[in-house]
């Protein structure tokens, strides 16, 4: 057999166009596509935020919404947060069905999900479980105050652990499952009064999320560097930060965290939420397009805008902004031989350019393919593209010709789109289908 080193070479230039890849960009919140799925409060004409309400009107008419100047980009990604009471009605038996629920309806809108258990938020009527309740006190939300903490009792702490445990051994590894926002204490699990609990305490419910969760993406806030670099040294974890826009996040909160946690973002992904939401950064005349650059410098992945709309004047910009965010793969050359003998080698080499701000970090499979009116062989390659940080990356192939005729084969490459992989576009201009992308000519002789 003899093997045929690359001679000829394609090069291939970037497109400028939103590709909307699969786990990344501006996150669908407690909604797929055009379709509400799950309300996470009692109160069924909107969602509680901050003690007000705000409508997720990412779900209205989109020429309604255009009409007032607003809109909302399409995501990839749908955020679904949920009770503690909710998922565990009863100590020890768990109800997975409204989650299966979840997870079917946005596999079936072509999403992924990302989720989070709350053990309580503010509201009276949204505590902790019932059953728990009966057993320890749970404060009440101060009359001047927007949030409240959580039970003192270790109780709390160690029931809670227990359900996140269940939690993950039924969904670590899940596919229709892209992160797990690591709840803690507090409203709505994002850490109110963490500064008072003990870390033993804390430590149970991390444990339970490192060591369950040993597959799925773990994002967590990094509001206790002590908390960060514990749970770390069980597996990796990402970033979910809050308060995206808001001053004095974007140039006292954040900065400081992101410079001690620079390298979270190589192995986990970095996700924000919004500070209020992106009516309102105009209504404050916050600078978009600074705030988008700080995100991309902070290796954002994705974006929580809680599905409220957003400004159709600034279109231009969140169009730049996920041009860039996340990954953004493109084949920039291909160098190949012209002329192969059937059932000899041929080998491939390819520059990759990864030209957004993060790595993919799930796995998706590549594969290569020769094709003709007659014949075609798909190569499932080992090629892992998790490892294709941003800049570039080479990457060899040896392509056995056996069992193809004579004849001129088209070379193509494709990224997932089989066996329920999501299917991830390049953003170059080549000749597609969208699914293959052809890359060269090859003549089998």
């Amino acid at each position: 057999m003899k093997v045929y080193p690359y001679a000829a070479v394609n090069r291939f230039s970037f497109t400028d166009e939103v590709l909307n890849n699969p786990y990344m960009g501006f996150l669908e919140f407690n909604g797929a596509g055009e379709n509400e799925i799950f309300i996470e409060t009692s109160n069924k004409s909107g969602w509680i935020k901050e003690c007000y309400p705000i409508s997720s009107d990412r779900y209205a008419d989109k020429n309604a919404l255009a009409a007032e100047g607003l809109y909302y980009p399409e995501g990839s990604t749908s955020y679904f947060r949920f009770l503690w009471k909710k998922f565990e009605p009863k100590e020890g038996e768990y109800d997975y069905g409204f989650i299966e629920e979840i997870l079917e309806k946005c596999r079936l809108n072509g999403k992924t999900a990302m989720l989070r258990i709350m053990p309580h938020t503010t509201r009276d009527d949204e505590n902790v479980p019932d059953w728990l309740l009966a057993k320890i006190d749970c404060p009440f939300r101060p009359e001047d105050k927007r949030v409240k903490g959580s039970p003192e009792s270790r109780l709390f702490y160690e029931k809670f652990a227990t359900a996140i445990t269940a939690f993950a051994k039924k969904y670590d590894g899940d596919r229709r499952i892209y992160a797990v926002d690591i709840s803690l204490c507090g409203a709505w699990g994002e850490g109110d009064g963490i500064e008072n609990v003990p870390f033993e305490n804390l430590a149970l419910i991390v444990d339970a999320y490192t060591h369950g969760f040993k597959k799925t993406n773990l994002l967590m806030q990094f509001l206790d560097e002590k908390l960060v670099k514990y749970a770390c040294k069980t597996r990796p974890v990402g970033v979910r930060a809050d308060g995206l826009g808001n001053p004095w996040h974007m140039y006292d909160g954040f900065p400081p965290k992101f410079k001690a946690y620079d390298k979270l973002w190589k192995k986990q992904p970095v996700s924000f939420e919004a500070f209020w939401y992106l009516s309102e950064w105009k209504n404050q005349g916050w600078d978009v397009k600074e705030i988008i650059r700080q995100s991309l410098k902070w290796h954002v992945s994705t974006f929580n805008g809680k599905s409220s709309s957003v400004p159709l004047e600034w279109k231009e910009y969140i169009n730049e902004w996920l041009v860039k965010m996340g990954y953004r793969f493109a084949v920039r050359n291909v160098r190949y031989p012209e002329e192969v003998v059937s059932g000899d080698t041929a080998v491939i080499r390819t520059l990759v350019e990864n030209a957004g701000v993060a790595p993919l970090y799930d796995y998706v499979p590549l594969r290569l393919r020769l094709k003709n009116d007659k014949d075609e062989k798909v190569y499932n390659v080992k090629t892992d593209a998790r490892k294709w940080q941003p800049g570039d990356s080479f990457e060899n192939f040896e392509l056995n010709t056996k069992g193809l005729s004579a004849g001129d084969y088209t070379l193509s490459v494709s990224l997932g789109g089989f066996d329920g992989y999501p299917l991830i576009k390049f953003a170059m201009n080549a000749v597609n289908d969208g699914v293959w992308y052809d890359l060269a000519e090859i003549k089998i002789k």
